[in-house]
């Protein structure tokens, strides 16, 4: 059997329709990391005396300053270089884990789905550097608030000081990546007492996939390395509120560390320009859609079944009023999509996109008759 004019039309549409609809879908599903581009969210440059950002379209406001322990005598200083924090691991024999103290931007709020970076550079470290001395400048992504305890869940990259050695390393990760030692030139100019070189340490967590890259960028000097996550997971894992630089001393007891930040950054995740086009695409193809359905579709299959239903020479039409009861089919069985039945279609007046006035019935009467003579 031949389709009609108006069934091939309510067909196409309806494909066009729910391909406009997986498109929509396709582009405003997360995108994997390698389809997303990462743009500055949040920046705090602290070397102009003020834990203040001069960007936050996130809304966090000020950094706030946290630690693990109060008995681990946290300072926080200003100067032309930036916040000097420093700390001293308690001796208490019972104490196990590090301590720490940090800035933190908080409350975040980035979840399973998101996509973020964080950024920090450092710049003059000094601590212990005997054999068994552990502790580490950190950038990272935890639980909680400012107060940096213990019990949060957490993910940093770091340059762990081991020693007379130093390497980028990354707590939190499922696997340990065991990340070989920076060579001694590059260790050497970091912990130059006269013209210490700065470094910068980068955290890229993915939660689409639960990975991330953590990167230590030194001069010219850049090492780099990808993990999973063990608590961030893509489809679990806690909510990420505290992200933040940070110093942390492990062991050994009564020690102390400092190290001066510069500035901080958190880069959340958009969509490249040709996924925001695909999504405008989407959007603009559904609209142009809907229109055409509400001005063009519908009077299409109204003249359409009005002319036939005026022959009263369609079998269909018959088989239709033998259906109703009558001798006339109702909208409602002529044009299914109509929800309302309104009597006689051949009495076109009443609801035709709704209630129609004396004139605009006239005129609409007129149109139809010459459709017919057509």
């Amino acid at each position: 059997m031949t389709a009609s004019p108006a069934d091939r039309r309510t067909s196409a549409g309806t494909r066009l329709f729910f391909s406009c609809l997986g498109l929509l879908l396709g582009a405003t599903f997360p995108l994997p990391l390698a389809a997303a581009e990462l743009v500055p969210a949040y920046q705090a440059s602290l070397t102009d005396g003020s834990l203040a950002p001069s960007m936050d379209s996130l809304g966090v406001g000020a950094l706030q300053s946290g630690f693990s322990l109060a008995s681990s005598n946290p300072t926080f200083s200003f100067s032309s270089e930036g916040v000097t924090i420093g700390l001293t691991r308690p001796t208490d024999p019972t104490l196990v884990g590090p301590v720490g103290a940090g800035l933190f931007a908080t409350p975040v709020s980035f979840g399973q789905g998101s996509i973020f970076a964080l950024q920090a550079t450092f710049v003059a470290p000094i601590g212990p550097h005997n054999v068994g001395d552990v502790w580490a400048a950190a950038v990272g992504a935890r639980t909680g608030d400012q107060d940096d305890l213990a019990a949060e869940t957490r993910l940093a990259a770091t340059f762990q000081v081991r020693g007379g050695a130093a390497r980028l390393n990354v707590p939190g990760a499922a696997v340990p990546v065991n990340q070989p030692n920076i060579a001694q030139p590059i260790y050497d100019s970091i912990f130059d007492a006269i013209n210490p070189q700065p470094f910068t340490l980068y955290l890229l967590v993915d939660r689409t996939t639960g990975g991330g890259t953590a990167t230590l960028t030194v001069g010219s000097f850049v090492t780099s390395v990808n993990f999973l996550m063990a608590d961030f997971r893509a489809s679990s894992g806690p909510l990420i509120t505290a992200v933040g630089p940070s110093l942390a001393i492990n062991n050994p007891a009564g020690q102390s560390a400092t190290v001066t930040v510069r500035d901080f950054r958190i880069l959340s995740a958009v969509p490249e320009p040709n996924s925001w086009a695909m999504i405008l695409l989407g959007f603009s193809a559904m609209a142009l859609l809907l229109r055409d359905r509400a001005r063009k579709v519908t009077p299409v299959d109204l003249r359409l079944h009005c002319a036939r239903l005026g022959r009263l020479g369609s079998s269909r039409f018959r088989r239709g009023a033998a259906r109703s009861g009558g001798t006339r089919p109702s909208a409602s069985l002529v044009m299914p999509h109509v929800v309302e039945p309104v009597g006689e279609i051949v009495s076109p007046s009443r609801h035709w996109l709704g209630p129609l006035g004396p004139n605009q019935a006239e005129r609409f009467r007129g149109w139809l008759a010459a459709q017919q003579r057509g």
